[in-house]
């Protein structure tokens, strides 16, 4: 039940730091999909969400995407290589597999 103070919810974007540097790290993918008229947007946490044959198929990295463009022959504009992470993302963003026993 709605509090009265606030009748409606309301939902924000996540533009922290570390979301926007996350994003960041995907721009040659999302250039390269912006020319080709590819339908793409962001998904939660941060991964690319891109429309395509009718089906709606989610990136998690940028070296995916770029694997994915290959796979689609989207062509990569040389320009945009220098998007590409010359750091490596904080732990946050990293997952850890564990081997069970």
């Amino acid at each position: 039940m709605p509090h009265e103070d606030y009748p409606t919810p309301r939902i924000f974007t996540n533009l922290s730091t570390v979301t926007l540097k996350h994003r960041r790290s995907f721009q040659t993918v999302v250039d390269a999909l912006r020319h080709h008229g590819t339908r793409n947007h962001w998904g939660y946490p941060t991964k690319l969400l891109v429309q395509r044959d009718g089906v709606i198929k989610p990136i998690f990295t940028p070296e995916e995407g770029l694997a994915k463009l290959t796979e689609w022959t989207i062509p990569i504009k040389p320009d945009t290589t220098a998007h590409l992470p010359q750091q490596r993302l904080t732990p946050e963003w990293c997952t850890t597999h564990k081997k069970l026993s």
